[in-house]
């Protein structure tokens, strides 16, 4: 795909229930991992530094297992962890009212 300029960069989304580490012969062609990262999710950080070094760009997604952990005291113990990786991070909303919501919790306001 990038080869024939349809794509600058290709990335790939892995599914809630993946827990191994990505073939390494498939690496190359990957530029962006979409990765799930929560209490029970926690299998990229074992790939994490090989993929830095690869310089890929890894995106976690699925903090909150899709909002069952919002009401927990550690959701924002997750963010925290998840930020001091130096990883980008997904919210995943459903309706519109999430929008709003996680939008005004990003800019400070109220929820």
């Amino acid at each position: 795909m990038k080869d024939d300029g349809l794509a600058r960069r290709v990335g790939i989304s892995l599914p809630d229930d993946f827990s191994s580490n990505i073939n390494d012969e498939a690496l190359p062609y990957i530029d962006v991992i979409e990765a799930p990262f929560n209490p029970d999710q926690r299998w990229v950080l074992h790939q994490l530094p090989s993929l830095l070094v690869m310089k890929r760009e890894v995106l976690l997604r699925s903090l909150f297992c899709q909002g069952k952990l919002l009401a927990h005291y550690y959701a924002e113990l997750l963010v925290k962890e998840a930020l001091q990786l130096g990883m980008s991070v997904v919210i995943g909303m459903t309706t519109e009212g999430q929008v709003t919501q996680n939008i005004n919790s990003l800019k400070g306001g109220k929820k």
